[in-house]
């Protein structure tokens, strides 16, 4: 009985020290691939005022999600080298450009819009422009998952992002969960952005992809829309 109790207990705490070295090491490659972030916020704050600076580290940061999302599926059970690890961001900015390009520019748009309202006191068309761009960006990391994929070059652009909004409608315990992360990363980024980059960014992802995987499968993406 003591034998298997030890066991039990040995297997979990290397678990746990495996998975923490995940973690770990997917943060370290987080901090690694927004180091442009990271050096202009050491000289600014994030905030609506200057977001203009910022605009070219959010394409990369949003990179960077994708990088990191096809380097956990990847790689579930093991971590990447670091070398492995650029060479699949390489890659995915090569083949999806124009999908973190035009995510960059409707963050650009939302951060101006809310800027607008709040400017002119519109309280009232506040709420719906929150809501209605957390769930667009929510289904933003569907479109980044899908195109991890080498099958993402078939795929029209105009397709990729309709079937992402189909696929956040249909499940949403998974768009509500994406809403929350969506909410900690703005919350963490305007009020904590190095911390947010140094300390959670990497976790963050990984629990995102967690939840875009639980109900949904890129494989099985690919040959529906076959």
């Amino acid at each position: 009985m003591f034998n298997v109790n030890h066991d039990v207990i040995t297997n979990w705490t290397v678990t746990a020290v495996q998975y923490f070295y995940r973690l770990l090491i997917h943060n370290t490659y987080f901090i690694l691939s927004n180091g442009l972030f990271l050096v202009l916020l050491f000289f600014f704050r994030l905030s609506m005022n200057n977001f203009i600076l910022f605009i070219i580290p959010i394409f990369f940061l949003l990179v960077s999600f994708s990088a990191q999302f096809k380097a956990v599926a990847d790689n579930e059970e093991e971590t990447v080298s670091l070398k492995r690890y650029f060479s699949l961001y390489k890659e995915i900015l090569k083949n999806n450009w124009n999908i973190y390009l035009f995510y960059t520019f409707f963050i650009c748009l939302l951060v101006l819009d809310l800027r607008i309202l709040l400017v002119a006191d519109l309280t009232v068309l506040l709420y719906p422009l929150l809501i209605t761009g957390s769930f667009l960006i929510s289904s933003m990391f569907f479109v980044l998952l899908i195109s991890t994929d080498e099958r993402a070059k078939e795929v029209p652009f105009k397709k990729k992002i309709s079937w992402s909004l189909l696929v956040s409608y249909r499940l949403p315990k998974v768009t509500m969960l994406n809403v929350f992360y969506v909410i900690v990363t703005i919350f963490l980024l305007q009020n904590f952005s190095l911390a947010y980059l140094c300390f959670f960014g990497g976790a963050i992802n990984y629990y995102v992809w967690m939840n875009l995987t639980r109900q949904f499968s890129v494989d099985l993406f690919y040959e529906h829309i076959r």
